[in-house]
């Protein structure tokens, strides 16, 4: 390996780039027909389809409106003959296009649209372009998609029984081109269909091979020409854009003199419209493909573009040159020749470009790999590596040829080590000399070596319109996670997170594959090494996945600790100050509120909205509340208020320049923080020049141990000057005082000492200079090691108490674990509508909860979350009660809860807990089932269950009062269904004389329903509730004695069938909702709104219409509705994975909506 270190100019790097395309030449005219001047040229639309007919010189045109074949001589444009059309009729146009095989037999079809009558697509035969020959019906019948427009797009490969004809069409639903083959080279069968995306044989098809590999054209812009799998559907190639960047039309492919080439229709979707025909070389595949030449232009009228277009090819051997045949609707046919075509030496091609490592480790070396072929051969030493660190100069590496030859090889070079160390950005390319002299030069793309971190000036740089610099570079980053996979969206549509290090942060993103979420999860508080690929989406900086179907790089690093939210003022997240550098960074802004132009606080269930704030009356910016983010519901009790959320980013274009959008995501209601605000009045002590002094002081804190606390002040700094913040007094003597200015308006002071603090009174004194006249605030946050209040005072007298803020590890704490037969009392006493939290660590199993108030609330909200902060149960009831939860995993939980009175406002408490962590005590409850005490089914739940207390054979008596229970609340009109799989520990013994049995609490033992299955096959049972309770589910071994089996088996306890009607009032008009969760698996909810009582029947079916399943058959009250359908059929059978239909009919109302089930 050689190394060379150069200085690549400019000049030099645009020279290789120009010898990396071939010059394209401009084609002579040979002949032309303006429209208008013959019988079938009239102006306007009447052209749609032309051949070039190789067995005897001919060019066949039509004419739509008549319809008609002309046909001209390809050697002058003279008018010669026309073809019989006898029989020739129907379709939208009964002549659209034409093709001729290499032996003279002439195809043409017409145009349907596939609505009311026209349906029948038909494909006519000549046996050749004679005007005497007439014409025979090769197919005539409705094709196999029937999504449509069809026959637009039509191609014809070989000959006789080997003949096979492609067609598609033109339209958004069409999603497939049609095959029709013939086993007698006259009659034709529509064989297959070849799937492809969208719309992209919508102007254009031609078959590489009969019945194998062809090209699609779509007359659009941005979409180029592809190449499609013949078997499989699936796109292979494609002609860069920046080589046709044109709306292409018609193409036609032909392999001569050893190379291959395509040629194509391009126009422009302008004014000055400039058809032309294009050809390219594309010996080396689609994405190696140059530009050869173009016609000149054969007119500039409007034309129907992608449906009156034709180009044909004819190889000239005797001087090697190619003539092109162009008909353009409304402009025209043409002859036109190329120059020798041999005399042109190919450049050399490069593909494959890649790299061994993604992401190099620190000081680690990589290696460049990349394919070369070329026409000729490629000398030694002529395929090189250049690669810069940071921009620098440019080394020259000499790639070594690993395998294949001179003319078709892969090369290696190498990028050491030495310059791949942390956060340094390689940028390479490769070039390739033939022994012509002919160049190639690749683009240059690159990565950040080893671990980068997130700054701006680094990996996250954009230019002056906000568009990123480093898009396509591949980046190793290691931040603490500051916002979840499960919020912006919901897994099985994709993960959505955001990273924070000490510099920066970067969102990170990869959608769902067929509803399967990514093979990651991030949580909230870990720190994670993740690569991927650097992009931006509106603006927003995001890290996607390295290469279609592989997943981002994640390494879970463990706990972290999570940053500190920058200070901000609304004004500052903007392009012109910080908007571009606190990008995905955690951000707090105090003394905010809605805007009066603002959308309301976004009810429960809402989906994510975009609600205005300001924090001045003048700035103002997007607050984003993601509907996963639990704050849905739950307004501000007060404005103005603290926001914490991630600074993002959401331009209103989809393209440069990206100066706008910018927002603030919320995570969680407790990113909502309440605050106290000072005012500070123009009077005789406050006057312009002068200074002001705020203290800050505590109050009640004896024997509380608080040894710090921070404090956070946001204020206008156009009006108030920091000067200092300095402890006073004894309260605070010893403490250690710093303070972080995070702008000219945000100060946050941080206070620590050996001693806690002591007795009441003011702590320490901000000190501002007053700089201009008026009425001004100082929004006002803080909290204490303990979550103890800071109160604010002036003079001495208190003016104002600043609540904790709202984090759980503020809130009051059980030391120690909850273990088994010990009881734990604690004691909320809240402000208003602050939410404090009862913190504990326990263990999976059944946890009972005491909640008492000491005030006269009589209904309360009461939650119980895990770690990430996620909802498990969440509870209105009253507030003097006992809970009992089911733990899932071993961890710290928190329990909040929210008082209210009947008048519905906040209740203060204090509210006194208890805490006991045993099995359920109630004798007529199960001591070592499941216990799901509180929770409404409204979602699938599924069990598996071992009874681990008696570990004896099946079928041997166990003591019967040893119950092994799944227990749930359920209300009137819900459905419990329950199927139990059985599964023995031992697989060779078989569970016999096994029941299902469903008890409610209150007629306990009496069984309401059983299910019995003496084969151990499956068993299902299910109970309509008449009256709200606990309901128990038991399975039992009636040859033991009453006993629980001791085998494994699983229970799924679905969400009620029947209609739950929804609070509110009447909807106005009738709706049938799409149903959630879509896709599914096992259930789904159908939610509909009836204006009026009338009859209802919601049913669902199959794709063939067959009935499945009917959810409602009867009269209904007026109001909200859902339906749950649990994906079985009318006998109680699992369906099949699928699409489904679901239908309502309600009076004269009907409505009908797709759905997935996915298994």
């Amino acid at each position: 390996m050689k190394h060379k270190t150069i200085f690549l100019s400019v000049a030099l790097a645009m020279c290789l780039m120009l010898l990396s395309d071939t010059v394209s030449a401009q084609f002579t005219q040979v002949w032309k027909v303006n429209p208008g001047s013959g019988p079938m040229l009239s102006s306007g639309d009447h052209t749609r389809g032309a051949a070039l007919n190789r067995s005897n010189g001919h060019y066949l045109v039509t004419r739509k409106d008549i319809p008609k074949i002309y046909v001209f001589d390809a050697a002058n444009g003279t008018l010669l003959d026309s073809l019989n059309m006898t029989g020739v009729s129907g379709g939208t146009v009964a002549i659209q296009d034409i093709e001729a095989t290499s032996d003279g037999v002439i195809y043409a079809t017409n145009l349907i649209l596939q609505t009311g009558a026209d349906t029948v697509f038909k494909i006519y035969r000549w046996a050749n372009d004679s005007s005497t020959t007439i014409p025979t019906v090769a197919f005539s019948g409705r094709p196999l998609d029937k999504n449509g427009r069809f026959g637009d797009a039509f191609d014809v490969a070989g000959t006789g029984t080997g003949t096979v004809i492609y067609v598609g069409g033109n339209n958004t639903n069409t999603d497939s081109v049609m095959v029709f083959t013939t086993i007698d080279g006259v009659t034709f069968t529509n064989s297959g269909a070849i799937r492809i995306t969208g719309n992209d044989a919508g102007s254009g098809i031609s078959q590489i091979t009969p019945s194998g590999d062809f090209l699609t054209s779509r007359y659009s812009a941005g979409a180029p020409i592809r190449l499609y799998s013949g078997t499989g559907g699936g796109r292979l190639d494609a002609v860069p854009t920046s080589v046709t960047p044109a709306f292409q039309t018609d193409i036609t492919y032909l392999e001569a003199a050893g190379r291959k080439w395509i040629a194509s229709v391009e126009s422009s979707a302008t004014s000055g419209h400039n058809h032309k025909g294009v050809l390219l070389n594309a010996t080396y595949g689609l994405s190696g493909a140059v530009k050869v030449g173009v016609t000149g232009t054969i007119g500039t009228a409007a034309s129907t573009a992608s449906l009156g277009a034709d180009i044909e090819l004819q190889y000239n051997a005797a001087d090697s040159t190619m003539t092109i045949y162009l008909m353009v609707d409304n402009n025209g046919i043409a002859a036109y020749k190329t120059g020798n075509l041999l005399t042109t030496n190919l450049s050399p091609f490069a593909s494959n470009l890649r790299r061994t490592q993604f992401v190099p480790a620190h000081g680690a070396d990589d290696t460049v790999l990349v394919d070369v072929q070329d026409d000729g051969y490629i000398p030694k030493d002529s395929v090189k590596l250049y690669f810069n660190v940071d921009g620098g100069v440019w080394t020259t590496v000499m790639m070594t040829r690993t395998s294949g030859d001179s003319v078709k090889g892969t090369y290696r070079g190498i990028i050491p080590g030495s310059v791949n160390t942390n956060g340094k950005r390689i940028a390479y390319f490769v070039t390739a000399s033939d022994n012509q002299g002919a160049s190639y030069v690749s683009a240059t793309t690159g990565y950040f070596a080893g671990i980068t971190k997130m700054s701006l000036a680094g990996p996250r740089a954009v230019d002056t319109n906000g568009v990123l610099l480093w898009t396509g570079y591949a980046i190793r980053v290691q931040g603490v996670c500051t916002q979840e996979d499960s919020l912006i969206a919901v897994p099985t549509s994709r993960h959505d997170v955001v990273l924070q290090d000490d510099v920066g942060a970067m969102d990170f993103i990869e959608f769902a594959v067929s509803s399967v979420p990514p093979p990651w999860r991030m949580k909230r508080g870990r720190v994670y090494t993740v690569a991927g690929l650097l992009g931006q989406f509106r603006g927003k900086v995001q890290v996607g996945i390295p290469a279609t179907g592989k997943s981002l790089e994640v390494v879970d690093n463990g706990p972290g600790v999570l940053p500190e939210p920058v200070l901000v003022k609304v004004g500052d997240l903007t392009w012109a100050k910080q908007g571009e550098q606190l990008e995905n960074t955690l951000v707090k802004i105090a003394n905010v509120r809605l805007t009066s132009s603002s959308l309301a606080w976004p009810p429960s269930g809402a989906a994510g909205t975009n609600l205005t704030i300001t924090d001045n009356g003048i700035d103002s910016i997007t607050l984003r509340v993601p509907a996963l983010s639990n704050a849905n519901g739950f307004p501000p009790a007060r404005q103005p208020f603290t926001i914490i959320g991630i600074a993002g980013q959401f331009t209103a274009a989809t393209t440069a320049p990206y100066k706008d959008g910018y927002q603030v995501i919320m995570r969680h209601i407790d990113d909502v923080l309440p605050e106290v605000m000072v005012a500070l009045k123009d009077t005789t002590q406050v006057t312009v020049g002068s200074e002001v002094v705020i203290p800050v002081g505590v109050e009640n804190v004896n024997g509380l141990g608080i040894t710090s606390f921070k404090f956070d002040a946001m204020f206008d700094s156009t009006a108030l000057q920091f000067i200092s913040a300095a402890n006073v007094g004894t309260i605070s003597e010893g403490y250690a005082f710093t303070h972080n200015m995070f702008n000219a308006g945000a100060i946050r002071v941080v206070a620590s000492g050996a001693q806690p603090l002591k007795d009441s009174g003011a702590i320490f004194n901000l000190r501002f200079k007053v700089l201009k006249t008026g009425t001004f605030t100082i929004a006002m946050s803080g909290s204490f090691n303990e979550g103890n209040p800071m109160a604010m005072v002036n003079g001495g007298v208190v003016v104002a108490t600043l609540p904790t803020e709202v984090e759980p590890n503020d809130s009051l704490s059980v030391a120690t674990p909850i273990t088994l037969g010990n009881t734990y009392v604690g004691e909320l006493s809240k402000a208003t509508g602050d939410p404090d939290y009862f913190v504990f660590t326990a263990q999976v199993g059944h946890l009972v909860v005491d909640v008492t108030d000491a005030s006269d609330a009589t209904d309360a909200d009461i939650y119980l979350m895990d770690s990430t902060g996620k909802v498990l149960y969440n509870v209105d009831r009253n507030i003097n009660d006992r809970l009992e939860f089911n733990l899932p995993y071993p961890g710290k939980y928190y329990v909040r809860v929210l008082g209210f009175f009947s008048s519905g406002a906040y209740a203060t408490g204090p509210y006194q807990l208890s805490a006991r962590y045993a099995p359920p005590t109630d004798p007529n409850e199960p001591n070592d089932g499941p216990l799901f005490g509180i929770m409404n089914v409204v979602t699938p739940i599924a069990f598996n269950t071992t009874d681990t207390t008696n570990t004896l054979d099946p079928g041997v008596g166990i003591p019967g009062n040893d119950y092994d229970y799944f227990s749930l609340i359920a209300t009137s009109g819900q459905t419990i269904s329950a199927v139990v799989k059985m599964k023995s520990f031992n697989p060779t013994t078989t569970l016999n004389n096994v029941q299902v049995r469903i008890y409610r609490k209150a007629t306990f033992p009496t069984a309401l329903v059983t299910g019995t299955k003496a084969d151990g096959s499956d068993i299902a049972v299910s109970y309509a509730v008449t009256a709200a309770d606990t309901y128990y589910v038991r399975v039992v071994n009636l040859t033991g004695a009453e006993a629980g089996p001791n085998a494994r088996y699983s229970l799924t306890i679905a969400p009620p069938t029947g209609v739950i009607d929804e609070e509110g009032g009447l909807p106005r008009t009738f709706a049938l909702d799409q149903n959630y969760p879509n896709p599914f698996n096992p259930a789904t909810t159908i939610r509909f709104a009836l204006p009026n009582d009338v009859p209802v029947k919601l049913k669902v079916y199959d794709m063939l219409g067959r009935e499945i399943r009917t959810l409602i058959n009867g009269n209904m009250n007026a109001g909200y509705h859902q339906a749950v359908w649990d994906g079985t059929n009318n006998s109680g059978t699992p369906v099949a994975t699928g699409m489904y239909i679901y239908r309502i009919e309600a009076g004269s109302f009907v409505s009908t909506k797709k759905m997935m089930l996915i298994k």
